[in-house]
């Protein structure tokens, strides 16, 4: 069995797309996401995002946001995996919060 791992930082969503970044346990340098919602979505960032994963190894190439991902009026839940079915999770509270909730799909990719 996995032990899973957390990393925090930061996620900034506008109309064209969405970024990530993470500074993993025992590194300096930052492990960023960018990526697309396919619904309109509002703009909305937090300095509090955090990323639930199982090894850092698994973080690198295209990830698609599965089926329960959504961007809620008070916080973000996005479960993403990839072809070779590696999983991870960026969540986060909104502050302010946005006006809507609503299912998201798309994807992106790791650098």
């Amino acid at each position: 069995m996995y032990r899973l791992k957390t990393a925090s930082g930061s996620f900034f969503s506008s109309k064209d797309g969405f970024f990530s970044s993470f500074v993993l346990p025992g590194t300096t340098r930052p492990t960023n996401f960018e990526g697309k919602f396919n619904e309109t979505s509002e703009e909305f960032n937090t300095a509090a995002a955090v990323l639930i994963y199982t090894e850092a190894a698994d973080l690198t190439g295209l990830y698609n946001l599965q089926a329960g991902s959504t961007v809620q009026r008070k916080k973000i839940n996005l479960k993403l995996a990839n072809d070779f079915k590696k999983e991870c999770q960026i969540m986060a509270n909104l502050t302010p919060n946005i006006s809507t909730d609503s299912a998201v799909t798309g994807g992106g990719a790791w650098s």
